[in-house]
């Protein structure tokens, strides 16, 4: 099996929570090595949710999710 191969299954196997971890590990080589032109979207420039957030509710804390899905839908529609 090829050094590539058993990467690629290590991988496989970790928790989705730790794949971004992962990303920003290779993005932060990339750029080191000069490689990082822009080829691949680095974990910064991923959008900032909490700050859209605000954006659109304020400061206002909702019981549950159910609420702002009726109020996206009642812009929409």
């Amino acid at each position: 099996m090829s050094t590539l191969a058993e990467i690629e299954q290590a991988i496989e196997q970790l928790p989705p929570e730790q794949w971004m971890e992962i990303r920003r590990w290779m993005d932060q080589r990339a750029v080191a090595a000069g490689k990082g032109g822009g080829e691949m979207p680095s974990a910064a420039a991923m959008p900032d949710f909490l700050v859209r957030q605000k954006e659109r509710f304020g400061d206002r804390v909702l019981g549950d999710s159910q609420p702002v899905l009726d109020e996206i839908r009642a812009e929409r529609f």
